[in-house]
């Protein structure tokens, strides 16, 4: 059997790189080694997120710039009307899952540039808003739970579940059963309280350290967002708007959204 000998031109080719960014295969923009024009691809808070197949607790300390900020959030927006703001025990930056990073960016630029409010950012006026629920570990050394009843650890790891509205309080919310997150620390801690071991807003001890909840920080991404200041269950015009924004007599705000991909953690505050 003969050889097969490359010509000159033959010789001469070579395969045009492909992109670095795992599980992409586009070639590179300029043709050089790197990354292609897709705006994922070229997003370098996507590069810091790597390639992570689970997501990552980094436990944050006093005196960090991060723990400073959200610790300042946190103080800042309670309501002192009620009480001191609960003392916070510890601090976590969560870094998500390359799948939960991609799902949240994508329907950011899906949702593209829009009409913004306070501090929110293009694409897909995001804002950075307070959720309580129930925490059933201790989170000690950044290590998730695996116990289908500490709804933290279950939205770290798998990102939010719309078909679990309402299951913690009972009802599917005044505003339209969606995934709800407010701007009131206070508002965010009276949420996921440990019921059997008697914590109940109503008995005004939400505030205790060991009510058995931690409180998120979010970014949510809101795009064209439907203002309204009473109670309103109706189901949101989806061609109109992507949020619904509640502006309450306290100066407080909720957000709600009614789709998982539309919010991803940022921190968790324990108590």
């Amino acid at each position: 059997m003969g050889c097969c000998v490359l010509g000159p031109q033959q010789e001469e080719e070579s395969v045009e790189p492909i992109c670095s960014r795992t599980g992409c295969g586009r070639q590179t923009w300029n043709g050089q080694a790197g990354y292609c024009s897709h705006h994922l691809c070229k997003s370098k808070s996507f590069h810091d997120s790597g390639s992570r197949p689970l997501t990552v607790l980094k436990e944050l300390f006093s005196g960090d710039e991060k723990f400073e900020e959200i610790k300042k959030q946190y103080e800042e927006k309670w309501d002192k009307n009620r009480c001191a703001p609960t003392p916070i025990q510890s601090i976590y930056a969560v870094l998500p899952s390359s799948t939960l990073e991609l799902r949240f960016t994508e329907e950011c630029h899906k949702v593209g540039d829009c009409p913004k409010f306070g501090h929110g950012k293009n694409p897909g006026n995001v804002q950075r808003r307070f959720h309580g629920t129930r925490l059933k570990c201790s989170l000690k050394g950044g290590f998730c739970c695996q116990d289908k009843e500490c709804s933290t650890c279950g939205i770290i790891q798998n990102g939010f579940d719309i078909s679990k509205v309402g299951q913690w309080s009972g009802n599917s919310g005044l505003y339209g059963s969606g995934i709800y997150f407010t701007s009131a620390s206070s508002t965010a801690k009276g949420y996921g309280l440990d019921k059997e071991a008697g914590f109940d807003f109503k008995k005004n001890n939400w505030m205790h350290p060991n009510a058995g909840n931690a409180v998120l920080v979010c970014k949510v991404c809101c795009g064209r967002c439907q203002s309204v200041d009473d109670k309103d269950k109706s189901d949101l015009d989806r061609k109109q708007y992507e949020s619904r924004k509640v502006d309450k007599a306290s100066g407080a705000d909720e957000l709600v959204v009614w789709e998982a991909e539309k919010t991803i953690v940022s921190y968790v505050i324990v108590f």
